[in-house]
């Protein structure tokens, strides 16, 4: 497997606008990516049992939605062996301590603040899914 093999990145977001600006940034920086946006952490969850492919998969979950929260859905999918080294990323508009310290307590990959700008969803998403593909593939 290669940096440059056909990965799916995975968004739990419900914020519509959030999902159209993550969406664009991926597909400007990352081509062969297939982009898959759940906006709930139900559908998602759904989407991971029906599929199975974790080995070229990356997450980024929104850490406040309805009905389950980002950190809850990052507990279910580190609770599912074929999923607890998924790298998970949480994407959010919060820098609370106590929210950073429960997502790596629950065992995300990393915490990034969701950009303002479109060119800078370009490069924060860029960096982070570089990174996640490099440590998928030393794993």
């Amino acid at each position: 497997m290669t940096l440059n093999a056909e990965w799916t990145v995975y968004l739990v977001d419900d914020d519509d606008d959030d999902a159209l600006f993550f969406e664009m940034a991926v597909k400007q920086t990352h081509s062969n990516c297939i982009v898959r946006r759940c906006a709930n952490g139900e559908n998602f969850m759904f989407e991971l049992h029906k599929n199975r492919q974790v080995a070229t998969s990356l997450v980024f979950l929104d850490l406040t939605m309805p009905s389950l929260s980002g950190i809850e859905i990052l507990r279910q999918v580190r609770a599912v062996p074929f999923s607890s080294n998924l790298p998970v990323v949480i994407l959010s508009g919060s820098q609370s301590p106590s929210a950073i310290g429960q997502a790596y307590k629950a065992g995300v990959t990393g915490y990034l603040s969701k950009p303002a700008f479109h060119g800078d969803w370009t490069f924060v998403l860029d960096r982070a899914i570089h990174f996640a593909k490099k440590i998928s593939i030393q794993s």
